[in-house]
Formats: structure tokens, sequence, C-alpha cells
């Protein structure tokens, strides 16, 4: 048991001064070249409307925006990912898709019992970060 409690303070002691020699080779690997803050890019010239008085809105004619404001949040995020056509309301065959996967059915209780599956084992005794290379902490 010493010889592994010896190994094990060894093996950090050597793993510790090995990082801390690591830390010059940062040339070596290579180092980020950051761009040049004072570089002027060109770019089309700046210029001035012709005329700065509103235009009235026209009334029947709504932007895609507009149209998207005035719908529901749930038929605005399909009609975004995946265009008009499937923002549509359920039809005919969707209930019974529903129906065979007993979507209706669900267990009430599926988090309690998620939980308590997902709960760590409170028999196992933690021994620390030196527990992991055979010591003790006290």
């Amino acid at each position: 048991m010493t010889i592994t409690k010896n190994v094990s303070k060894y093996g950090v002691a050597v793993l510790a001064l090995s990082m801390a020699a690591c830390g010059g080779s940062a040339p070596l690997i290579g180092t980020r070249s950051l761009p040049d803050e004072m570089a002027v890019v060109s770019g089309p010239p700046l210029t001035l409307p012709p005329n700065f008085e509103l235009r009235p809105p026209q009334e029947q004619k709504l932007s895609r925006a507009d149209a998207l404001r005035s719908q529901d949040s749930s038929v605005q995020a399909k009609t975004i990912l995946v265009g008009e056509a499937a923002a549509a309301p359920q039809g005919e065959v969707d209930p019974w898709i529903a129906e065979q996967a007993n979507v209706k059915k669900a267990d009430p209780t599926i988090r309690e019992k998620l939980n308590a599956e997902n709960a760590p084992a409170t028999d196992e005794k933690d021994n620390g970060f030196l527990g992991m290379f055979g010591g003790d902490d006290n």
C-alpha cells in the first residue's frame, strides 16, 4: 500500500513539473495573429437621400413583418422555419397518428420516476481529489 502512495505522490510531482515546463512552448505551437486595428477598409461612399420627406403608409399592402406580427407565436415560428405551406392547421391524419403513438396516455408521474432513477447513490464515500490516486484526504 505504501508503494502505491509513493508512486501516486511522485506521479503528481512529475506531472506538475512537466506541466510547468510546457509554459514556454507557446512560440513552438504557434501564436494567434491579431488583426490591425488601425487598418483602413475602403468602402462605397456615403450618399444622402434625394428627399427627406416620409412616404405615407400603404394600408392595403402589409409587409411580411406586419403579417408575422399579427399571427400567433407558434404559427409564426412554423412560418419562419418551414415556410407558408407547413403552417396550415392539423388535418384528419394527425389525430390518428397521435392516437397510434399513445400521446394522450402519457404517464403523469414520469418526472418523479426519472428523478428517482437518476438520483446519485448515497452509499459511496467520496475520497476527494487524492482519492483517485490511492491516497486519503485525511
